[in-house]
């Protein structure tokens, strides 16, 4: 998705306040990726084998600093080579509410755009 149709700031987790993610890779087998950015609409993550298509819906395990992990379910909006885009759909309102503080808190220790 091109920065012009981004409706969300994106921001990169910190040390000081991770993301961590995984994705299903099969029913069984579950795969960590780097979250690479992330705003109150979706997310970028790396991953070694960028298979996963557009279109695609995917579960993904989603930690942010100070919260327990969750399940939540992505749609993939682009790939390249290494890197994933995907949006959120379905997200709980509990969820959003822990993805606004978590962005809150990033803003608020300077978080990179």
């Amino acid at each position: 998705m091109s920065a012009e149709r981004r409706r969300d700031v994106r921001l990169r987790p910190s040390p000081d306040l991770p993301a961590r993610a995984s994705v299903a890779v099969d029913a069984l087998v579950r795969e960590a990726v780097e979250v690479v950015d992330l705003s109150a609409g979706g997310l970028a993550f790396a991953r070694g084998d960028s298979s996963l298509e557009p279109g695609a819906r995917v579960e993904l395990r989603l930690a942010l600093a100070g919260a327990p992990e969750r399940s939540v379910a992505v749609v993939v909006r682009w790939r390249s080579e290494q890197t994933v885009g995907a949006q959120f759909v379905d997200l709980s309102d509990d969820a959003a509410q822990e993805l606004r503080r978590y962005l809150g808190e990033l803003l608020e220790r300077g978080a990179s755009v």
